[in-house]
């Protein structure tokens, strides 16, 4: 009767060992190791310049939303309107928008007709809780994303 215990001790043993990970092999120099995954490519200096944060930097208005995920960024120096949404896995470009009193219009390369306006009212990010200069409205299509937005320097 003793070697029940003695077995299921050496089994618990065994069974905790195999599941420890594995020690990381020590990397010799020059191996073939993959480098850094490089950043997706903007078409928008400005967008890039104010990626993960709220400024607007040189681009003349920056916006943003979630739940999805969005972003739109008209350019200060050449108008143009860059936006992502859907957490960035869809993309438009609006190369020449009409700008009128309350934001810009225009339509992407295929055709999409879009709309970032503007509230000129204090607006707070419901996650974050940054406060924003304006509040926004994205129109692509039919579809309408809501967020918050601040004005550039241009």
């Amino acid at each position: 009767m003793r070697t029940a215990p003695s077995l299921l001790a050496a089994s618990l043993g065994i069974i905790l060992t195999a599941c420890q990970p594995a020690p990381a092999p020590a990397a010799a120099a020059g191996a073939d190791l993959p480098g850094p995954v490089p950043e997706p490519a903007t078409d928008s200096a400005a967008a890039s310049e104010t990626e993960g944060n709220g400024s607007a930097g040189t681009a003349a208005f920056r916006a943003s939303g979630n739940e999805p995920g969005w972003l739109a960024v008209v350019d200060g120096d050449a108008p143009g309107l860059q936006v992502e949404v859907d957490y960035g896995e869809r993309r438009f470009q609006v190369a020449a928008p009409t700008a009128g009193a309350d934001g810009w219009a225009g339509n992407a390369a295929d055709g999409t007709p879009i709309k970032l306006s503007f509230q000129r009212t204090t607006c707070q990010d419901g996650m974050s809780g940054e406060s924003f200069e304006a509040k926004a409205m994205l129109t692509i299509g039919a579809h309408q994303y809501h967020g918050c937005g601040n004005f550039g320097s241009k």
